[in-house]
């Protein structure tokens, strides 16, 4: 009777971290995609630099709402966009000159352009003599340490739980069979 009502309960507490776990773990991971927070409303910038076989140009239509234009010199085709930060592209393809993008964060755009003799030239004007490179994206660790404090605590409560609920079908096992002795 012990034996089996602690086993359900064990299996229980297994089953409520578990969903836990899970429920956290969504929530971690749903926070890092590219879709705006409903409660967040921030302003993002965008900037447009140019490169060597041309520029590109920006115009705000709404709050992080953009759309951004490429054009070349003379001697020069437009190839794609570079666009680093978070954004989602409303209307177009990053391999058309005019595209249309919502801000997701703070982002930086650069046309490319390719010389009519068929080179590419993906070198960008701006130029940049800090020896550390630049942190390209704001994924962060924080989903990983949550999973990983979540399994921790999984265990540790499982091993916690496994080990009294042991020691308490010890004592009262114990116990019945000493009031047993005493019986006889």
């Amino acid at each position: 009777m012990f034996k089996r009502s602690f086993y359900i309960s064990r299996l229980s507490i297994i089953a409520v971290l578990a969903i836990n776990l899970l429920w956290g773990s969504i929530s971690a991971f749903a926070a890092e995609d590219n879709y705006p927070s409903p409660t967040k409303s921030s302003e993002y910038t965008l900037v447009v630099y140019p490169s060597k076989g041309g520029t590109g140009t920006k115009r705000k239509i709404d709050k992080n709402y953009y759309r951004i234009t490429a054009h070349e010199k003379k001697g020069y085709t437009f190839t794609h966009w570079i666009i680093k930060g978070k954004y989602h592209i409303k209307k177009g393809n990053l391999n058309q000159k005019i595209l249309t993008l919502i801000l997701r964060s703070d982002c930086e755009a650069t046309p490319y352009f390719k010389s009519i003799n068929n080179k590419y030239d993906n070198t960008a004007i701006k130029s940049d003599k800090n020896p550390i490179s630049p942190k390209t994206g704001d994924i962060g660790n924080k989903p990983a340490v949550l999973m990983f404090l979540s399994v921790l605590f999984v265990f540790v409560l499982t091993a916690f739980v496994s080990v009294s609920s042991g020691a308490v079908y010890y004592y009262l096992y114990n116990r019945k069979v000493r009031r047993s002795r005493e019986n006889e």
